[in-house]
C-alpha cells in the first residue's frame, strides 16, 4: 500500500473519476487506519476519507455497508440507498433525499 501512497496524494484535488476519486480515499483512509500514516490531501478527497473512516469496518454488517455508501453519496449527489424488502428479496431502494 505505501508505495502508492505519493501517486495518490499528489493527484489533482477535483477529479472527474469517481472511482478515482473513492479509490483514492479508500487506500488513504486504510493507510491512516493501518499504517498510522496521516497523510494531508485537498479538494474532495478529505470528505471521502473522513466517511471512509466513520464506519468501523469489523465486523462487517449491510447495515454499515448501508451508512457506508450514504456517506460517501453525502454532497456528491441527491440519492441515499436503504435496503428494502422486495417480496422476500432484500434489495437495494435509491432514494432521492
Amino acid at each position: 500500500m505505501t508505495e502508492h501512497l505519493e501517486h495518490i496524494r499528489t493527484m489533482p484535488s477535483r477529479t472527474s473519476s469517481a472511482f478515482l476519486l473513492f479509490s483514492a480515499g479508500l487506500i488513504l483512509a486504510q493507510s491512516q487506519r493501518y499504517l498510522g500514516m496521516d497523510i494531508q490531501t485537498a479538494g474532495d478527497l478529505p470528505r471521502v476519507v473522513s466517511a471512509f473512516l466513520s464506519i468501523e469496518p469489523s465486523p462487517p454488517t449491510v447495515d454499515k455497508l448501508a451508512a457506508l455508501i450514504n456517506r460517501l453519496l453525502e454532497g456528491f449527489a441527491k440519492w441515499r440507498v436503504r435496503l428494502v424488502d422486495d417480496a422476500g428479496m432484500e434489495v437495494w431502494e435509491v432514494i432521492e433525499s
